[in-house]
């Protein structure tokens, strides 16, 4: 065991999986997996990164003629220096561990354990979870373990040894490494000024003004909430029934406002990897359509300019007439708070 045992920084559970294999890797790999999202600078196992490998490597390592080949990686904010020794540390605890469960030295050597810094990293980000990880290549054969006192040369057991070799579906099976969110509408106003022509029993009014809408966004993978707010202009139309028709005509400007209920419902949805709650700042878009007072609005569309993101958003019941409307605004957050969960 390389160093002593580093908590780290809380970055929120361990995450891993079977990864997209390279075109051009030898054809002897079977498969490489990933464990990933390790603590800024923490060095130990998470339980989830533990139950990935009960449920895939060690299974398939004892069943197998196979060896695995390991290599920490780190983030860009250490030293080069700094950066190797922790990827050591995170990968002999992953061999460590391994062995712990009962997977014999020859399918797993040492000589095939490593770690590399922020030299080899391939990321624009000084803190991404990809690179805070270890990742495992499995190999088609494995090493005869030594006999002391008589040096052994390791050699690769080629498949064509007794007890033949189970080969994996042609399946390729990729890590999804985008950020996982929810989001919840807690209320809403539309201020408007209003005017248009009424015939018979029917009006219709053009509106134009200020729509308002609060929620909660929570990043599901690192549970952290942020209360949210949407201000922006707004225009749009109405329709109504007059209560006479006598009120036929162009009708003279008057007010409208509606509000919205809470919709106690969580919008799940999806952003690249890396996206943060600051990237969700700044020019949004908000689409709305309700038939009337006292209804849902319904599935609302809440666009974030910067993400390129477009959301669905369940809102709850109306008060007042909604209408349809189109607005162009801002997105503010408040600062994240950890949930206890």
């Amino acid at each position: 065991m390389v160093g002593i045992d580093k908590l780290g920084k809380p970055t929120g559970p361990g995450d891993g999986g079977f990864m997209v294999t390279e075109q051009d890797i030898p054809s002897h790999v079977i498969f490489e997996f990933i464990l990933f999202n390790y603590n800024i600078d923490g060095n130990l196992l998470k339980p989830e990164h533990k139950q990935l490998l009960d449920e895939h490597i060690v299974p398939f390592l004892k069943a197998n003629r196979v060896h695995a080949e390991l290599t920490g990686t780190a983030s860009r904010t250490g030293t080069a220096a700094y950066d190797r020794q922790l990827s050591l540390e995170r990968v002999h605890r992953v061999h460590h561990y391994l062995l712990q469960r009962g997977v014999i030295s020859a399918k797993i050597p040492a000589a095939d354990v490593h770690g590399i810094g922020k030299d080899k990293s391939t990321s624009k980000l000084d803190e991404d979870e990809l690179e805070r990880s270890v990742r495992i290549r499995i190999v088609v054969g494995y090493r005869p373990q030594q006999v002391l006192p008589r040096v052994v040369v390791p050699k690769i057991v080629t498949p064509q040894a007794p007890s033949p070799v189970q080969t994996l579906p042609e399946t390729i099976i990729s890590v999804d490494t985008r950020e996982s969110w929810a989001i919840m509408e807690l209320s809403g106003s539309n201020v408007a000024a209003t005017i248009g022509p009424s015939f018979l029993f029917v009006s219709a009014q053009l509106q134009a003004g200020t729509v308002e809408y609060h929620f909660l966004l929570v990043n599901r993978k690192t549970k952290q909430m942020s209360q949210c707010r949407y201000f922006g202009g707004a225009a749009g139309g109405t329709a109504g029934v007059s209560t006479s028709p006598k009120a036929s005509g162009l009708g003279l400007i008057g007010g409208g406002l509606s509000l919205t209920e809470p919709s106690h419902t969580w919008d799940t949805f999806h952003t690249k990897a890396g996206s943060g709650f600051d990237d969700f700042a700044g020019g949004a878009g908000w689409v709305e359509a309700g038939a009337g007072m006292g209804t849902d609005i319904g599935k609302c569309r809440l666009t974030f300019y910067g993400l390129g993101v477009t959301v669905t958003v369940t809102t709850g019941h109306s008060i007042g007439t909604p209408g349809f409307l189109l607005s162009t605004g801002n997105f503010h957050l408040k600062p994240p708070m950890q949930l206890q969960l």
